[in-house]
């Protein structure tokens, strides 16, 4: 009895196998077989300072504000102007250090 039942787990081992085997080659032919695992999501940079659209944007946002500001401060009506061909402020086009421009222009 313990020989007919080793013959019978042997054969069942063989056609295991056998068919195992078929299964696998059949499925390489249809496309199928083991599952194969999908591609792997593109990489993104887990920082926002790893990505370089984020800095780019971010660049251009802060020179945008600094361009608005500077604007904003050269419209403000408190703004001293800017200094002379002497090197003091005053009126552009007005030379500082011609005395007798000044006296003719006030007497005008």
């Amino acid at each position: 009895m313990g020989k007919a039942l080793l013959v019978v787990i042997l054969f069942a081992l063989v056609v295991y196998g056998v068919l195992r085997l078929l299964e696998l080659r059949r499925g390489r032919r249809s496309g199928g077989g083991p599952p194969i695992r999908p591609p792997a999501p593109p990489r993104r940079p887990l920082a926002p300072d790893d990505d370089p659209s984020f800095l780019r944007d971010l660049e251009q946002r802060r020179r945008r504000e600094q361009h608005e500001r500077d604007q904003q401060d050269n419209k403000s009506p408190g703004r001293p102007q800017p200094p002379g061909p002497s090197g003091k402020p005053g009126k552009p086009g007005k030379k500082q250090d011609d005395p007798k421009r000044d006296d003719e222009s006030e007497a005008s």
